[in-house]
């Protein structure tokens, strides 16, 4: 709604671009993804993303990126909060690793100090949503982010039957 209302206020038509392509850039561009000449509504994204952020904030609402975003900012700023969250959670355990983004990764990490006790679970060939800004670079790299961390691979699949691994 805030997006279509924002386009509305500019006298962009939905034409020029759709509620749902400015939103689906917008979320890149606040997951540090970068866009510059990939997509022809780049530009725009970037002109109107600073009045969107702005909207939300005046209606007091978030949305799914802030979620991300916003608390690993202040576990960064408060070192109150982030002792209070460092105490909370021993243990994190992400699935379909190959799918988070940088900014997922991050608050992971930051969730998972100071023991560094974080779990994953992917498989690299298997990343399908480089689009959304998934980065399976994150999976490549966890073992030089975590020195320590210890890799264990499944090279057995137990979910399916041979003759279905066959067709596959």
């Amino acid at each position: 709604q805030v997006i279509a209302e924002l386009l509305d206020d500019r006298r962009i038509s939905k034409e020029e671009i759709s509620p749902t392509v400015l939103r689906a850039l917008i979320s890149l561009i606040k997951n540090g993804v970068g866009l510059s000449g990939k997509h022809p509504k780049h530009r725009l994204a970037l002109d109107l993303i600073e009045a969107y952020n702005e909207r939300l904030h005046s209606a007091q609402a978030v949305d799914f990126d802030d979620l991300l975003r916003l608390p690993l900012e202040i576990m960064k700023k408060s070192s109150e909060v982030r002792e209070r969250i460092e105490r909370r959670y021993e243990h994190v355990l992400i699935d379909e690793f190959q799918d988070t983004n940088r900014v997922q990764y991050d608050l992971a990490r930051a969730l998972a100090l100071p023991q560094n006790h974080l779990f994953a679970v992917g498989d690299d060939d298997q990343s399908i949503y480089g689009w959304r800004g998934a980065d399976a670079t994150v999976l490549l790299d966890f073992q030089k982010d975590l020195p320590g961390a210890r890799i264990y691979r499944l090279e057995q699949n137990y979910r399916s039957t041979q003759p279905i691994l066959d067709v596959a």
